[in-house]
């Protein structure tokens, strides 16, 4: 993966299967916008188990896994098979049926956890390359159909899916300069959407389709921008959101992308040219 300095701003895009968020080109999103003006009920803090004998050095290695569930009342840990997973996705279907996935502590394996109602179990999942595998995000319609996506072998896409017995690799839409998927949303059997990054070593956002046959590349606004999709979430077919990271400012030594300066701002604005970046940060 890349090493570079990036100074990055969020961005939020509505993918064009329903109505796409209406902003003028070249219009930057304002502060006083429906999203950023909603006022919402104060957070609470809520105890989770901790103990810091827990607290461990990242590169250090095995990592012990660690999930946790809300009853409604409390935060508990949940007992997990195994003794070494570090996990980047879960995904509920029902009280007795989860998944959660990710990667041995050493990077080396991608690893996924099947809850039955009473335990969290390790379930063998492939891991093409063996060598920084990586499950990012895991999605379900059923307890037959569920996806799962990453890397292997650190700049190859990785989706997998369980069909109620078994994990299996899909192919999908490869890249010149290697992909990386960070997230994905089962909407039907026939509708799934993944989010990531290709050309690793730039870094542009990716958006692939499942139609119940294929997976397939989906163009929409800015696609050949320096960023990454993060996550991507639906609560139906013609409504499907996805957000990540648009690095308007990544540079290596101090030098940036064409047309913009060190700050991440177009050349030639003024000096006041910073509140380009704060007001990309709402939607």
């Amino acid at each position: 993966m890349s090493r570079l300095s990036k100074v990055g701003v969020i961005f939020l895009l509505t993918l064009f299967v329903g109505g796409p968020l209406a902003i003028a080109p070249g219009a930057l999103a304002r502060p006083s916008s429906v999203l950023a003006t909603q006022r919402c009920s104060p957070w609470r803090i809520v105890p989770v188990p901790t103990d810091q004998a827990e607290v461990e050095d990242s590169f250090e290695y095995p990592h012990q896994p660690k999930i946790l569930h809300w009853d409604g009342s409390r935060w508990t840990k949940a007992p997990i098979e195994g003794k070494d997973a570090d996990l980047k996705g879960i995904d509920v279907i029902s009280a007795t049926e989860a998944w959660a996935v990710g990667t041995r502590g050493n990077l080396s394996r991608t690893t996924a956890f099947h809850w039955n109602g009473s335990m969290w179990r390790r379930v063998s999942v492939p891991s093409p390359e063996g060598s920084y595998d990586i499950l990012y995000g895991v999605s379900a319609t059923s307890a037959s159909d569920v996806w799962a996506v990453g890397v292997t072998g650190y700049d190859q896409g990785l989706i997998v899916h369980w069909n109620g017995a078994t994990w299996s690799v899909l192919p999908h839409p490869e890249y010149d300069g290697g992909e990386a998927f960070r997230s994905v949303v089962a909407v039907a059997p026939d509708d799934a959407w993944a989010v990531g990054e290709r050309n690793l070593s730039s870094n542009s956002p990716i958006i692939q389709h499942w139609d119940g046959t294929a997976w397939t590349d989906v163009t929409f606004p800015h696609s050949n921008a320096y960023g990454i999709f993060l996550g991507v979430d639906a609560s139906g077919p013609d409504n499907v959101w996805a957000v990540g990271i648009n690095e308007v400012g990544w540079s290596i030594g101090g030098m940036a992308p064409p047309g913009l300066d060190s700050t991440g701002c177009r050349t030639g604005r003024p000096a006041s040219c910073g509140r380009c970046r704060s007001s990309l940060q709402t939607t």
